[in-house]
């Protein structure tokens, strides 16, 4: 990203967030995401003053600057968004629950309809704390899972076809049991996953999408430094 094109987004990103002040309650700060064909920035929160129910929030399509929108049926929780080069919006969150669920919404770019809310994670193991990216036309979502004894990171790719789910693949188990931070990056042709797998390591793992698997994991030292780790697993990643 340019310098010029980095002020001008976080121009947007400051009106974005004058505007919706009211919209945006107490909590953690809304995700944002740039929609490369409306130019317009779209949020997703927790509407703390509506049953922690996810919402959807955009700059631009009325006069008045702006609209918003409840997304999730019931309460949600660290909700996602991001954009496709066709403008498709995708959002995911998790749900506290029994097993806890992520779930997922997409809205259309040309009719600006909202899918059904669908399942993300299996419906007899427990999902949480999704990220996601856009690689391609496949949206692809990491997020935890837990067997009881270990935490998995688990991923999964997500279309809008009649079919929308690949199988879902957990891609390594750690028993670190402080905040895995399950994170998942799509840069140059390359899509891999990262997380903390112990107090002195960040594990991580890339796609092969020859090959459609996912590599063995293997793991960075960061003493401390979690976004060192992350640089340096970049700068490995794009190496290849």
């Amino acid at each position: 990203m340019s310098a010029t094109h980095g002020h001008a987004l976080s121009a947007v990103v400051a009106l974005f967030l004058a505007i919706h002040a009211p919209l945006i309650l107490a909590g953690d700060p809304p995700d944002l995401a740039s929609n490369p064909v409306t130019g317009w920035v779209e949020s997703v929160d927790i509407a703390t003053d509506s049953g922690d129910r996810v919402r959807h929030a955009e700059d631009g399509p009325t006069a008045l600057g702006g609209s918003d929108q409840l997304i999730s049926t019931d309460a949600g929780i660290s909700p996602r968004i991001a954009c496709r080069a066709d403008g498709q919006t995708w959002i995911v969150w998790w749900r506290d629950a029994d097993p806890d669920q992520v779930h997922f919404r997409y809205r259309d770019a040309s009719t600006s309809a909202w899918s059904d809310e669908g399942l993300v994670s299996e419906s007899n193991e427990p999902g949480r704390h999704p990220e996601l990216v856009i690689d391609g036309t496949t949206t692809w979502v990491a997020f935890e899972t837990d067997d009881g004894l270990d935490t998995g990171v688990s991923v999964r790719a997500v279309t809008d076809s009649p079919e929308p789910f690949d199988t879902q693949v957990t891609i390594a188990t750690t028993d670190f049991d402080g905040d895995v931070a399950v994170m998942i990056h799509a840069e140059l042709g390359h899509l891999w996953v990262t997380w903390v797998d112990s107090p002195d390591d960040v594990g991580w793992s890339e796609y092969d999408h020859t090959g459609d698997i996912w590599a063995l994991p293997q793991y960075e030292p960061y003493e401390g430094h979690f976004k060192v780790a992350l640089e340096a697993i970049q700068a490995i990643v794009h190496g290849n």
